[in-house]
């Protein structure tokens, strides 16, 4: 199994903690056991890799109440997004915070 080289809007920075979200050089393993004994109730516990995602497309939920009118709601795709998951599958789903376009 290879390690991961993925970190989200985050530069490498030694004086820091590293977040949940940097996964790098870690082990697919290594990722989940963590994200597991983090137990942090925004991501959930993921069953495995393929419920972690690693890229979404770009969406404004319609629930954020302080997105500008304009933009709450939209996404790049109608009634949902696209999500790239850690072991490498790509899913779309059905998202109720979305607005048909």
């Amino acid at each position: 199994m290879g390690y991961s080289t993925y970190w989200m809007w985050r530069f490498d920075r030694p004086d820091d903690d590293i977040p949940l979200d940097n996964f790098w050089g870690k082990t697919e393993s290594q990722v989940i056991r963590d994200l597991r004994q983090a137990n942090n109730p925004f991501i959930g516990v993921p069953g495995g890799s393929s419920d972690v995602e690693l890229i979404v497309d770009v969406y404004y939920p319609s629930t954020i109440k302080s997105l500008a009118e304009e933009i709450k709601g939209y996404a790049v795709h109608s009634d949902g997004r696209n999500r790239l998951m850690l072991d490498n599958h790509i899913d779309f789903r059905h998202d109720k915070r979305i607005f048909k376009n």
